[in-house]
């Protein structure tokens, strides 16, 4: 079996880019209300922060994964670990997002945890209003090769 990339090429950028070009804007704009003590700078800090919690709980804990012969290399850009097929749970995803990510439930917790979030890979897939609601292909595909259910997650 040839290795195949599962999750998105964008997942680097949602990973680190789009936080960070939230995050550093949002927090110097909190910074200078509260600087000029500004009326609402306590608002402020408050829209900063569930926004900065949004970005860490939803794009930071992203991996990348390829389907390799042995199973799943799972990486985090700093470190990655191979699981084996068997050791899928459930594969689950969410289609009211844009990027459609999509979680993985490990049978056992594997250096990144029980559950891998990750983006699929996909031309535009979620756009197009006649597939918003079908499941992912690479999602169908990670179901079928680890012996799941192909029945909706």
């Amino acid at each position: 079996m040839e290795e195949r990339k599962l999750s998105s090429m964008a997942t680097l950028w949602l990973k680190i880019g789009g936080p960070t070009l939230w995050l550093v804007p949002l927090g110097l704009w909190a910074g200078i209300m509260i600087a000029l003590d500004i009326e609402n700078a306590a608002l402020s800090v408050i829209i900063f922060l569930a926004f900065g919690s949004l970005f860490v709980f939803w794009f930071i804990p992203l991996k990348k994964v390829v389907a390799t012969e042995n199973g799943l290399r799972i990486s985090n850009y700093l470190a990655s670990t191979t699981v084996p097929y068997e050791d899928v749970q459930e594969v689950r995803e969410c289609k009211i997002l844009s990027h459609r990510p999509v979680t993985i439930v490990l049978k056992h917790p594997c250096r990144f945890g029980r559950k891998i979030r990750f983006v699929p890979r996909g031309k535009w897939y979620s756009l197009w209003w006649w597939v918003c609601w079908r499941d992912h292909p690479v999602a169908v595909w990670l179901r079928q090769t680890c012996g799941l259910s192909d029945a909706k997650s």
